[in-house]
């Protein structure tokens, strides 16, 4: 009864998680070893890191999109460069619980990509590949979650989109990573920022 005073509603939930029971289910391995990718490979050498990390989003939209029509989600992502002088660099990550929706691992493209451009030199292509891809389960996530941070509103809102999607275009929605590159005629910037290295790679 104290519990319910402080939790409200979600007492007879957090009772029961206390007590080890708990009916959401739990997938030990992935379904097989699947994995989707994408890759772009530029017209020009590309030093603009605001440039690549929007065409990694652009890339990202893309694959989480498929991931959901098949119903499934993912619990790695890779990121993979390759610079001018044709040699590759790639860095991945396990995510603490496979996600189908794409904003929750841009945060991780944009640390992935810093840790494989690690050379001070242009890029020829970038790639990104999802993996251990396990089927769409949903989890009941309990109401303390914030609707911003809730993978199931995450996951409606991302549905929703795809819908709208499919019934009037893929330019009916767009994130600020597209308009950008929209922008910018989905051209790099001739001059390095200094996003990645501080300093102007080598051409």
């Amino acid at each position: 009864h104290a519990l319910a005073l402080i939790a409200g509603n979600l007492a007879e939930s957090l009772h029961a998680f206390a007590n080890g029971m708990d009916s959401r289910p739990v997938v030990p391995e992935p379904s097989a070893q699947k994995s989707l990718s994408a890759q772009e490979t530029f017209a020009m050498d590309v030093t603009d890191g605001d440039f690549v990390r929007a065409t990694l989003r652009t890339m990202a939209d893309s694959l989480f999109g498929r991931l959901r029509a098949e119903r499934l989600c993912a619990r790695t992502v890779e990121v993979r460069v390759r610079y001018t002088d044709f040699k590759e660099a790639r860095r991945s990550r396990a995510l603490p619980e496979p996600v189908c929706v794409e904003n929750t691992v841009y945060g991780t493209l944009d640390a992935l990509l810093r840790a494989a451009w690690e050379r001070r030199v242009a890029l020829r292509m970038a790639a990104l590949a999802l993996r251990d891809l396990y089927p769409a389960v949903r989890f009941g996530e309990l109401g303390l979650i914030a609707p911003a941070h809730n993978p199931e509103v995450l996951e409606r809102m991302a549905r929703a989109a795809d819908e709208i999607r499919a019934r009037h275009g893929d330019n009916a929605i767009l994130r600020g990573h597209d308009l950008w590159l929209r922008a910018r005629q989905n051209t790099p910037r001739e001059i390095f920022a200094g996003c990645l290295a501080g300093q102007p790679p080598a051409r």
